[in-house]
């Protein structure tokens, strides 16, 4: 599983989104994980559309795909 997490930038703030980390985002949200990058990045979009917000107009996303690590056996 992939742990999904988003930074929500403003352009005003932060005009480039490679600049947008976790101490300039306006804010920061974790999706429901995802199996992969597509699906992260999609369910990440479609998973803060769909949340009510009062986010700036220019406001961007920056997703953040992180494979977890393997959890040990035994």
């Amino acid at each position: 599983m992939i742990k999904v997490i988003v930074l929500i930038c403003s352009l005003a703030s932060v005009p480039n989104s490679k600049d947008c980390n976790g101490v300039n985002a306006i804010d920061m949200v974790e999706a429901p994980p995802a199996t992969d990058s597509r699906s992260c990045v999609f369910g990440a979009m479609t998973y803060v559309a769909g949340r009510p917000n009062s986010y700036p107009d220019d406001y961007y996303l920056k997703v953040l795909c992180q494979s977890g690590p393997k959890s040990p056996i035994g």
